[in-house]
């Protein structure tokens, strides 16, 4: 309250609050001005909202719109200003002195230099990116290395503390599920998946185990959130606070280690999808409000921003890593997606070997191929949008975005194998508009993994 008595702000609809209040709390939650008589404030047609009765949120609450608004982050200072309005740009960040909305197209619209920012900002420093939605079990007992093994066509990390990538196969051999797979012990494996496939990817796994009970299935997807740290100056802002050893030399790419985060723990992996070194810290969901802050607080020297989910597709897309559901699918075989690196017909026999196998020896219809896009404006690939040679389609689209890091508009697909080799000219029609595309190697960002193994 601001100089006059203001009840206790609490829900029920005999709250009064004398004109000189700030704002209050009515009925149903929402906020009034003081200074003027404002009902519900909700989307009811039978409201009376005077016009001077506005609220606003800008990053860190809920605020009347007579003071000054800063750049709209969720410091603790901002105000708002009357010309300062609040924008969700498509990933839940919001951006001040611009529309309270996307734009919403298949076009390059309002957001697309926001995720610019984001995605320089991984590149040049630290970002933050919430990915609580993986889905997330532990595998455990007498038989569950057995067992895995026989379920995913990679081998399983040797080595507790290792981190790799395992695929379930579907009875044709294409891709039913991905899983990033952790050891914890002899008999114990933590996975991740795509939240997505949460519920897909469990029944799964719970129509596999074996009937005499030697390995349990832990479903995990609500006790854990993940947060992820990317960027070049990640490592140093995790060391600020955690006395874990960050090393190289202790902590490895493709590794993974209970550290404490504050007063928290976490599971860390030093893997990421955005191609940078980085974390991902999987921890007590009652803890995640912590460890935010935390890592916010402390990454104030590094210009620490959160990114979202288009900036991660554009880093991603730059990396040519696959994505369940799009280049990874039941639609195209194993190695047709360029799994050759993970997917091991010679380990022993595993969930649809024998049928890769024998798609393999009949022949593959598609490759994959990652595509640089020329002549882009307005609109990139998303994925669906036909590949032409010679006026034919000879393949589509699963992906694309504009690289950032690159400076050039790319697109994942899968292609005939005679159209796949590098320098390959080929064309794709995005919303009706052909445009020159060549084919190009993997990984245009980093192609050596450098800034991953830094």
């Amino acid at each position: 309250e601001l100089g006059e008595e203001c009840d206790d702000f609490n829900l029920y609809n005999n709250d009064e609050c004398t004109t000189s209040c700030l704002f209050a709390v009515c009925g149903d939650g929402y906020t009034q001005e003081g200074v003027e008589e404002c009902d519900d404030a909700n989307d009811d047609d039978a409201d009376g909202c005077r016009a001077d009765c506005l609220i606003q949120v800008c990053g860190d609450g809920i605020h009347q719109i007579t003071e000054e608004c800063d750049d709209g982050n969720q410091d603790q200072t901002d105000a708002c200003l009357s010309d300062c309005t609040l924008a969700t740009c498509g990933d839940g960040h919001v951006w001040a002195g611009v529309e309270p909305c996307d734009d919403m197209s298949f076009r390059r619209t309002n957001y697309f230099d926001h995720v610019g920012n984001e995605c320089r900002q991984v590149e040049k420093s630290v970002g933050l990116l919430d990915l609580t939605a993986f889905s997330k079990f532990l595998v455990s007992g007498p038989s569950a290395e057995a067992w895995l093994d026989l379920l995913l066509a990679n081998r399983l990390p040797r080595q507790v503390g290792r981190v790799n990538l395992g695929h379930l196969l579907s009875a044709n051999g294409g891709v039913r599920s991905e899983f990033t797979i952790m050891r914890d012990g002899p008999q114990s494996f933590y996975l991740v998946s795509a939240g997505a496939a949460e519920r897909m990817d469990r029944d799964a796994l719970e129509k596999q185990l074996p009937a005499d009970g030697s390995v349990r299935l832990d479903h995990l997807t609500s006790q854990l959130g993940v947060l992820v740290l990317a960027g070049p100056k990640s490592r140093d802002l995790l060391a600020k606070v955690s006395d874990a050893d960050l090393s190289n030399a202790a902590f490895p790419w493709l590794s993974g280690r209970l550290i404490d985060v504050g007063c928290a723990q976490a599971r860390a992996m030093r893997i990421n999808f955005v191609g940078e070194l980085g974390y991902e810290l999987h921890h007590p969901i009652e803890m995640q409000n912590t460890i935010f802050d935390l890592f916010m607080e402390a990454g104030a020297e590094f210009g620490l921003k959160p990114f979202g989910m288009r900036a991660m597709e554009s880093l991603r897309i730059e990396k040519s890593y696959r994505m369940w559901g799009t280049e990874l699918s039941i639609e195209y075989a194993a190695f047709e997606s360029g799994l050759q690196r993970f997917v091991h017909l010679n380990k022993g026999d595993f969930l649809g070997r024998d049928a890769l196998a024998e798609w393999q020896r009949q022949g593959f219809k598609y490759q994959f191929v990652t595509l640089e896009v020329h002549d882009v404006e307005e609109a990139d690939a998303r994925g669906s949008e036909p590949i032409m040679a010679g006026g034919e389609i000879v393949g589509r689209a699963t992906g694309g975005a504009y690289g950032w890091r690159v400076q050039k508009s790319l697109a994942l697909g899968m292609v005939a194998p005679e159209m796949a080799a590098e320098g390959t000219e080929l064309e794709i029609v995005i919303l009706g508009q052909k445009h020159r595309a060549t084919v190009i190697p993997e990984s245009p960002y980093d192609p050596d993994n450098e800034r991953l193994r830094a």
